[in-house]
């Protein structure tokens, strides 16, 4: 790939969209709830290089596609009951989570692992394939001039 996105990576965070009530004598805000979900994959792909990496330390929703996504339908039903965040009639965390993930699995299939690395993978097909602790994301290569399988 020759172009790879540069950041920010994610530039099109939901509205706010506030909603004063009235909560006894006081007035409260509460957000949209695809404020809050752009909020969750807002802060992943502030470093993506750094979150989609294999890194065994990480927390288990860095660990691959599948816990990342299960991670995000759980923020999506755990906002839907928050009082901070309202959403509209119908809406549903299942289709909510499996969204907003493909949008982050979008944009880093657009980010290199190593943009020193000519041939670096992209951070999600190297996040997926279990190589992205890798230098480029791919497996090691061979050196020039030694043919694979010899010299290891």
């Amino acid at each position: 790939m020759s172009e790879w996105l540069s950041p920010p990576y994610y530039t099109e965070l939901p509205a706010p969209e506030p909603e004063y009530y009235m909560n006894g004598p006081w007035v409260d805000v509460r957000f949209s709830i695809e404020y809050g979900m752009g909020l969750a994959i807002d802060g992943d792909l502030k470093d993506p290089n750094n979150k989609f990496n294999n890194n065994p330390a990480l927390d288990a929703q860095y660990q691959g596609p599948i816990p990342y996504t299960k991670n995000l339908v759980a923020k999506a039903e755990g906002l839907k009951v928050d009082p901070k965040y309202y959403a509209p009639e119908g809406w549903d965390p299942l289709s909510a989570g499996l969204q907003y993930a493909n949008t982050v699995f979008k944009i880093i299939k657009q980010i290199p692992c190593n943009r020193g690395d000519p041939e670096s993978n992209n951070l999600f097909d190297s996040w997926a394939a279990g190589t992205g602790q890798n230098y480029g994301g791919h497996p090691p290569q061979a050196p020039i001039g030694i043919p694979a399988g010899e010299g290891q």
